[in-house]
């Protein structure tokens, strides 16, 4: 691996985990402030981080679809990029924190349906279909079904590399599940509760790098190959 490789596929996401965890957890006002501000943890470094990767993700698939010439590629990286904005539009409430910011002082009204995936059970499902296609995805996909030779396969399945972006991924999990419970360290009461709000940021970085991965590939079929094998 070269040095960007090593940067770019575990080392940047673990080491920036790292200093946010340790930031919030320090017991220095400024700094958790930073994080995570008493308003709102919404207004935090962390919380906007998420939103910058995730808007990353959204231009990548709207100019992809744009430059592309494949429809197949066209369509797929357009609504790549619907989903993107839908994801966008979740975290951020769909504006709400920020219309409460100049209506109510920020502060959150929690009788408000805000977003679809904190409704019920909603986020436990969420999570337990990102775990499934991180499996299929980046487990799977290049270490076992690769050896098919499936063109659709050698498409989608990620550089093996991507496994040490899910490593830090599962690493930054523990240690943010790990680190509050350390008597040495002192709880951000605006994010207590919400330690996984680390992980998730690894989890838009692995996915961006993917986008980013794809947009490089050429998609095996075309519409007009389509088209002529069902005329055949």
């Amino acid at each position: 691996m070269t040095v960007t490789e090593h940067i770019k596929f575990w080392a940047l996401p673990f080491f920036a985990s790292v200093i946010l965890i340790l930031m919030n957890y320090s017991g220095i006002a400024w700094m958790q402030y930073i994080i995570s501000p008493p308003i709102n943890r919404e207004f935090g470094l962390l919380e906007n981080l998420q939103l910058l990767i995730i808007l990353m993700m959204f231009r990548a698939a709207v100019k992809a679809s744009f430059f592309k010439s494949n429809g197949w590629e066209k369509l797929g990286f357009g609504l790549l990029a619907v989903f993107a904005m839908l994801v966008f539009l979740e975290e951020v409430d769909y504006g709400l924190h920020y219309i409460e910011y100049f209506t109510n002082g920020g502060v959150e009204d929690k009788e408000r349906v805000r977003n679809f995936h904190n409704q019920g059970n909603n986020n436990f499902y969420v999570r337990q279909a990102v775990i499934g296609i991180i499996v299929f995805v980046f487990v799977l996909l290049p270490f076992v079904l690769i050896r098919f030779k499936n063109a659709l396969i050698q498409y989608f399945a990620p550089n093996r590399k991507m496994a040490l972006a899910v490593v830090v991924y599962l690493a930054v999990g523990q240690l943010a599940r790990i680190t509050p419970k350390l008597d040495v360290f002192v709880v951000n009461e605006s994010l207590r509760g919400n330690h996984q709000e680390f992980e998730e940021l690894v989890l838009y970085y692995i996915f961006w790098l993917y986008v980013v991965q794809l947009i490089t590939r050429s998609f095996p079929y075309t519409w007009q190959g389509l088209m002529s094998k069902k005329s055949s």
